[in-house]
């Protein structure tokens, strides 16, 4: 009976050299990087997942204000100012020309603001003033400053104002910038007999500060002086002449009208003429010096549209 033989193949034994290497597959794991060990020092630990999980956070409405702190909401514009309070709060508001420019503007385009008083370093431009709109406005954080005002006044003013960019009204503009601000800056910031206005209105309590906000001050007004003249040296006599030539050609443009350039209502134009005379005329104020600029404005047509201004502004019924 044949037997089938059973072929048998032979497979070496594994050296032990053989036995202890990884298999080929097998790539050894690296090390863990700095950053995912740094990231496991502050990884929330597993029992926190797992409960924040259970409990997901959950934000609540915000709670009303206590009743003593202060209302945020505008229901007028502000008006960013320099101004004084008197003992019973009422406010003066007639020192500073731009501020009392834009107060005037506005009033006279029927826009009811809130004056607050304020400094240059409150204000986003450095310098008065500026206003926040009311805040049903749609950018009621947005301050706006220079023609921005005007433009605001245009817009929300509840009196038709009559246009008046002309080159006629930037003509007579340039008298008031080149001709009679240097002489009211040098009146204000420069003349010693006035100091003590310059004290009260822009000056801080501080005596450390006043010193060196004086020096400041001073020293910027003599600038612009220069810069506005165009001469090397301030020339006093020369500063107030042309002052003087300045007031009476308005005298002569103003005439026997209301309002300048003819006009039954007060503008923009009316607005910067009165800035310079009313603090100019206002005996309140208690000038140490002030007949130069006084004896030019203290008669005649622009007198008479001083007191017109505030009849319109301030006296009228409604106006407060």
């Amino acid at each position: 009976m044949a037997t089938a033989a059973t072929a048998t193949s032979t497979v070496p034994a594994p050296t032990s050299a053989s036995a202890s290497a990884p298999p080929p597959h097998a790539v050894p794991a690296p090390a863990a990087s700095t950053s995912e060990q740094r990231r496991g020092l502050f990884a929330v630990p597993g029992p926190i997942r797992q409960l924040f999980k259970l409990f997901p956070l959950r934000v609540y409405p915000a709670e009303a204000l206590p009743a003593r702190a202060p209302d945020q909401i505008r229901e007028r514009p502000r008006l960013y100012i320099f101004c004084e309070r008197d003992k019973d709060g009422v406010t003066f508001s007639d020192y500073n020309p731009s501020c009392l420019k834009w107060n005037t503007f506005l009033r006279i385009a029927g826009v009811d603001v809130e004056l607050v008083s304020s400094n240059n370093h409150a204000s986003p431009s450095g310098a008065l003033p500026f206003l926040l709109p009311a805040s049903s406005d749609p950018r009621p954080d947005v301050p706006l400053t220079g023609s921005k005002i005007e433009r605001y006044a245009l817009d929300h003013g509840e009196n038709v104002m009559h246009d008046t960019s002309s080159p006629r009204f930037d003509a007579y503009l340039s008298l008031l910038s080149q001709k009679i601000r240097p002489a009211w800056l040098y009146q204000v910031y420069v003349d010693p007999r006035n100091h003590h206005l310059l004290s009260r209105w822009y000056l801080p309590s501080n005596p450390i500060l006043r010193a060196s906000t004086l020096h400041t001050l001073r020293g910027a007004a003599i600038s612009e002086i220069l810069k506005t003249t165009r001469r090397p040296l301030i020339d006093e006599d020369q500063l107030f002449a042309d002052a003087r030539t300045a007031f009476q050609t308005l005298d002569r443009l103003l005439g026997q009208d209301k309002f300048f350039f003819g006009s039954e209502t007060p503008g923009m134009f009316d607005a910067e003429v009165y800035a310079y005379t009313q603090p100019i005329i206002n005996y309140s104020l208690v000038w140490g010096d002030n007949d130069r600029l006084l004896c030019y404005v203290g008669i005649g047509p622009l007198f008479a549209h001083r007191q017109r201004m505030q009849d319109w502004c301030w006296r009228r019924p409604g106006k407060h």
